[in-house]
């Protein structure tokens, strides 16, 4: 089971794509070229964008890969803030703080699943 940590690491942004319209994926690695946290699906990280803005963000991609992270992040127009400043400010080779990987609601083995998704009304 992955052991879910509060410590604070710096990452560094490898790679920023746009993936969807409106959204951008970072792919974040160990500032010192070691491996990433262990994580599992469902997990997700805090980034620490500046001293008043910590925002979480799903982790998606290949959780066997042990040398990055990668979260996709939509820009919301409403929003606080947080990910306009992914949109707008974060570049390849930036530093960041992460919390995590932390995972408050983990798979549980099973013999079938059923997955339901919606979206807010205000997102219509």
């Amino acid at each position: 089971m992955l052991q879910h940590t509060t410590d604070r690491r710096m990452m560094r942004v490898i790679g920023k794509e746009p993936v969807a319209d409106g959204v951008v994926a970072l792919t974040l690695a160990d500032t010192d070229g070691g491996q990433v946290p262990r994580w599992e699906p469902g997990a997700h990280i805090d980034l620490v964008l500046d001293d008043d803005t910590i925002r979480q963000y799903s982790l998606c991609g290949e959780e066997s890969d042990p040398t990055a992270l990668r979260v996709a992040v939509l820009r919301e127009r409403d929003g606080r803030g947080g990910s306009r400043q992914v949109h707008e400010r974060i570049r390849e080779g930036d530093v960041l703080p992460i919390i995590g990987p932390r995972n408050n609601f983990p798979l549980v083995e099973g013999s079938e699943y059923l997955f339901i998704a919606a979206v807010s009304a205000s997102r219509r």
